[in-house]
């Protein structure tokens, strides 16, 4: 169940974490600069 589990949030997880920091550094940069 646990394996289960990990395998179909792993992938989210991974994909908000990625997402976020990248949207994280365009907003930086935009608002760093302006």
């Amino acid at each position: 169940e646990h394996k289960r589990l990990a395998r179909f949030v792993f992938p989210i997880w991974a994909y908000v974490s990625v997402t976020g920091l990248v949207v994280y550094l365009l907003l930086y940069q935009v608002y760093g600069y302006a």
